[in-house]
C-alpha cells in the first residue's frame, strides 16, 4: 500500500503542489513560496524530478543543509515571515524533503531583497528598497504588485 506522500508524488503539479529535484538557484524559490502563501498554501517536495516524475531522493548529507537553506532563504527574502513545516520522509530507500505551509494570515506576503530586510529589521527603510508581491495565476507565478518604501521611514 502506498503512503500518503507516495500518492502525492503521483499527482500533477498544481497551484498548491510543486516538485523540485534539488534546491533551485536564484530567487525563483522565494517567488514560488510567496505565490503559495498569498494563495491557498501548498507543498514543495524535494528529491522528486518533475519530468518525467521520478523519486530521485536527497543524499543523507544534504538533508540538514536543505532544511537550513530553506529556512534561511525564506527568512531572508519573504516578509512578513511565513510559517512552514519541513520534514523528511523515506520512500523507496530514498529521502525526500517536504516543505508544507498554510496560506498566510498576514497578507500580502512579498519578496524583499536581503538589503531591504536588513533596513526593515533596523526599523529604517530607504526609497531605493523595493519588494514584490507574487500570486499563482493559471499555474504560473505572476508579479501582482511592486512596492517601494518612502525615504527614511523610521518605525
Amino acid at each position: 500500500m502506498k503512503s500518503h506522500i507516495e500518492n502525492i508524488c503521483q499527482k500533477p503539479k498544481s497551484r498548491r503542489l510543486e516538485f523540485k529535484e534539488k534546491f533551485p538557484k536564484g530567487d525563483q524559490f522565494a517567488k514560488t513560496v510567496i505565490a503559495f502563501a498569498n494563495g491557498a498554501g501548498g507543498k514543495i517536495i524535494f528529491g522528486v524530478k518533475d519530468r518525467p516524475r521520478q523519486i530521485t531522493g536527497l543524499r543523507d548529507e544534504d538533508i540538514f543543509l536543505l532544511e537550513e537553506h530553506i529556512a534561511n532563504h525564506i527568512s531572508d527574502h519573504c516578509l512578513p515571515n511565513i510559517i512552514l513545516e519541513i520534514y523528511i520522509q523515506f520512500i523507496d530507500n530514498k529521502n525526500i524533503g517536504i516543505l508544507h505551509f498554510p496560506a498566510s494570515i498576514d497578507l500580502p506576503v512579498y519578496r524583499c531583497p536581503e538589503a531591504c530586510k536588513a533596513f526593515i529589521q533596523k526599523n529604517i527603510a530607504l526609497s531605493s528598497t523595493i519588494g514584490e508581491i507574487y500570486r499563482q495565476v493559471n499555474y504560473r507565478i505572476a508579479t501582482i504588485k511592486t512596492i517601494s518604501y518612502c525615504k527614511y521611514w523610521i518605525f
